[in-house]
């Protein structure tokens, strides 16, 4: 059963990464004509890789449930040789919690742009912008992309997404080359 779980696991790291780097391509492509589609595309490609950290470096069982870790005994990534410091920014939490705690994360930045009087925000606020950033003192960007620079920013923290595109592409040669999804 281990060495099945491995196979498939390592199979599923490679699909996911191919739909993450189909989510990349999305981005460049459409950053000129189609905002909201590039939005949607960055989503999917840290959505994808949240599932590639949760599959190498699993998270703690939930309710009983089994994980990779509680059957190998190890994490995937340590199955596959891969050590922690391998890929920083696949396995970082921060977006993939920003992702799966949006509603946290919605009354964060609502109180960061109205802290003490309702209906008189404190800061300006720009979401969904793909672009040059604005930026200034009291000024917050919510979501925004820079297609010059390749960078993501969700609130303060950014996110070079050429160097994650880069990990996804070490990835699927550790996991036997881009997995091909017959149509």
């Amino acid at each position: 059963m281990q060495d099945y779980l491995v196979i498939q696991a390592k199979r599923e790291v490679g699909i996911q990464a191919l739909y993450a780097l189909r989510a990349s391509q999305n981005i460049y492509v459409k950053s000129e004509k189609d905002k909201p589609f590039v939005m949607s595309s960055v989503h999917s490609l840290l959505t994808h890789c949240a599932n590639i950290s949760k599959l190498l470096w699993s998270p703690l069982p939930r309710k009983g449930n089994k994980n990779i870790k509680s059957i190998l005994g190890v994490d995937l990534a340590e199955a596959l040789g891969i050590k922690e410091t391998d890929f920083p920014l696949i396995r970082s939490r921060i977006f993939r919690d920003s992702l799966d705690h949006f509603d946290e994360r919605l009354v964060e930045w609502i109180e960061k742009a109205f802290p003490t009087t309702p209906g008189k925000p404190q800061i300006s606020v720009t979401d969904l912008v793909v672009g040059r950033a604005v930026s200034g003192p009291n000024m917050m960007n919510v979501r925004h992309y820079d297609p010059d620079t390749h960078v993501f920013t969700f609130m303060d923290d950014q996110l070079n997404l050429e160097d994650l595109k880069n990990e996804l592409l070490k990835i699927q040669e550790i996991v036997g080359g881009p997995i091909i999804i017959e149509d």
